[in-house]
């Protein structure tokens, strides 16, 4: 079962800088109120004495400074500590400007996937049936998934559209972030949609 405050933490860091490669957005740089909502994804390409740099799911290179206010968790919500954070290790985090330099003020060290089966899911795709406990997704890409859900799974959307399992219908397009528990079975962690189809490229007329 994961920790009410690992999934807070999830949805900040995932559920935004997840989508940022389907929209091919840069990273934002949100007004001065809202420095503390800055948050990106990604590989950690060096870690220094008291910061670390970060590769972020956008193409954008972050350098990131710690400090005894970073907080540092696992994906299950256990506490990690900054001699966790490895060079090509994927992690989310949220941090705040003070003036041109960006501190972390949370880090999620995402899982370690090994093997041909990834052990954390990101991505688009329908939904193509729902259980009483579960429901049936495809990908984009055509691959089927069953994502299992329980009380800590979140769902998210703008118009309030989708506030449960019960919301969701067979074609009902969404964005699912997942997670694989150690008996091999998909927890949704966050649900959010409905999303909008990508955009498909018009004819051109010609005269």
């Amino acid at each position: 079962m994961f920790k009410k405050l690992s999934l807070i933490v999830l949805a900040v860091l995932v559920s935004t800088a997840a989508l940022v490669p389907l929209a091919a957005a840069q990273e934002p740089t949100p007004p001065a109120g809202e420095r503390n909502r800055n948050r990106a994804a990604g590989k950690v390409t060096a870690v220094g004495a008291n910061s670390f740099e970060l590769h972020t799911r956008s193409g954008a290179d972050l350098k990131l400074h710690v400090d005894a206010a970073t907080v540092y968790q696992d994906i299950q919500g256990n506490p990690k500590s900054f001699s966790d954070l490895k060079v090509a290790g994927k992690v989310g985090v949220a941090y705040e400007l003070r003036g041109e330099a960006a501190f972390a003020r949370r880090v999620l060290i995402l899982p370690e996937c090994t093997g041909e089966r990834p052990c954390f899911y990101r991505g688009v795709g329908q939904v193509t049936s729902v259980g009483d406990n579960s429901f049936e997704f495809t990908g984009l890409r055509g691959r089927q998934w069953t994502f299992e859900v329980d009380e800590d799974t979140r769902f998210i959307s703008r118009d309030g559209s989708i506030r449960g399992l019960s919301d969701l219908k067979a074609g009902t397009p969404l964005f699912v972030a997942a997670w694989k528990n150690e008996d091999g079975e998909w927890y949704a962690l966050i649900v959010r949609g409905p999303v909008l189809p990508r955009p498909t490229a018009q004819p051109t007329a010609t005269p």
